[in-house]
C-alpha cells in the first residue's frame, strides 16, 4: 500500500506585437493512492485539485484496476475525469485565437485486455470520451484572395458537448532478439452532440506498421 502526495505550481506569460501581456498561475495539489492485493490485483486512485487565477477548476480523479488473470494475461480498467483550460495559442493566435472560449471537462473511462505470449505481444482496448465545452478548431469561412489559391479560415470554438469512442489494437512480433515488427489500428466514431455531426480533424481509421531492427556497434534502424 501506497500513498504519495504532489504539490505544483507553473506561471505562464505570453506577450507579442498581436496581444497584450498576460499571464498564468496555476497552483495544483495530488494525492496518489495504491494497493496491490495479493500478487494479482492492483488498484490506484488519484486526486487532484487546480487552482488558477482564470478559470474555476473542478475536482478531478483517475481510478484504475489491474488483474493479472495469469502470466501471459492481464485485464485493465479506467475511468478518469480530466480538466483542460484554454493556451494562450487557442486564446491569442493570430486570425484562429478565440478569447471567449471556456474550459472543456471530460470523463473517459476504458477497458483493456493485454497477452503476452513468447515472442508475441498482443494489446486491444474499448474506450469512450464525453466531453463538454470541448475546444476544437472549426471551419469559419473560405476566402481566395486574388491572385492566391483559396484559404481556410478556422477559429478555436467549444462544443457544447461531445463524444469520442472506439478501439485500439497493438501487436509486436520478435522474430528474434535483433528484428520486431510492430502494427497498431484504431478505429474512432466522433458525435457532436448537438448537431449530432461528427468531429472535424478526427480520422476513423489510423494504421501504423513499423520494423525495428539493431544491427551491433550501436547502429539500429526504424521502418514505419
Amino acid at each position: 500500500m501506497k500513498l504519495n502526495s504532489v504539490l505544483d505550481f507553473t506561471q505562464n506569460k505570453g506577450d507579442g506585437s498581436d496581444i497584450l501581456d498576460k499571464k498564468r498561475q496555476i497552483g495544483s495539489a495530488s494525492l496518489l493512492f495504491s494497493h496491490l492485493i495479493g500478487s494479482n490485483f492492483l488498484y490506484e486512485i488519484t486526486a487532484r485539485k487546480e487552482i488558477t487565477d482564470n478559470y474555476e477548476s473542478p475536482f478531478l480523479f483517475s481510478i484504475g484496476t489491474k488483474l493479472n488473470a495469469t502470466d501471459f494475461y492481464t485485464l485493465k480498467l479506467n475511468a478518469s475525469k480530466s480538466f483542460r483550460i484554454p493556451t494562450f495559442n487557442d486564446l491569442y493566435w493570430l486570425g484562429s485565437g478565440n478569447t471567449d472560449l471556456k474550459p472543456e471537462t471530460s470523463k473517459s473511462y476504458e477497458l483493456a485486455y493485454e497477452f503476452y505470449g513468447e515472442d508475441t505481444t498482443f494489446k486491444a482496448s474499448v474506450f469512450r470520451t464525453d466531453l463538454k465545452d470541448m475546444i476544437s478548431e472549426k471551419l469559419i469561412s473560405k476566402t481566395t484572395p486574388p491572385p492566391f489559391p483559396m484559404k481556410f479560415n478556422y477559429q478555436y470554438q467549444n462544443i457544447d458537448r461531445a463524444n469520442i469512442k472506439g478501439f485500439d489494437t497493438d501487436f509486436k512480433y520478435n522474430f528474434n532478439e535483433n528484428h520486431t515488427f510492430n502494427a497498431n489500428y484504431t478505429y474512432i466514431k466522433t458525435e457532436n452532440e448537438i448537431t449530432e455531426e461528427e468531429l472535424e480533424f478526427r480520422p476513423k481509421n489510423t494504421i501504423n506498421l513499423g520494423l525495428s531492427s539493431h544491427f551491433g556497434w550501436g547502429i539500429s534502424s526504424y521502418l514505419s
